[in-house]
């Protein structure tokens, strides 16, 4: 939208995060986040708490707050 770039480059610079340049890319980065504090100590997978595919993910994203979309 308006002022994104602006505001993009504020948070690199300002708080030295990098943003996604998409939903979609910050989506799948915040999946994978949580895939792997899903871990236990030892390294193995813990509780699966969203077990499928990404489907899933899409879905429940494409359905919103509403139930419908």
């Amino acid at each position: 939208g308006t002022g994104a770039a602006e505001a993009r480059s504020m948070l690199r610079e300002r708080l030295g995060v990098v943003p996604y340049e998409t939903m979609d890319e910050a989506i799948a980065a915040a999946v994978a986040a949580a895939r792997e504090t899903d871990r236990s100590p030892d390294g193995s997978a813990g509780q699966d708490m969203n077990a499928g595919t990404g489907a899933d993910v899409d879905e429940t994203i494409g359905r919103g707050a509403g139930g419908a979309s």
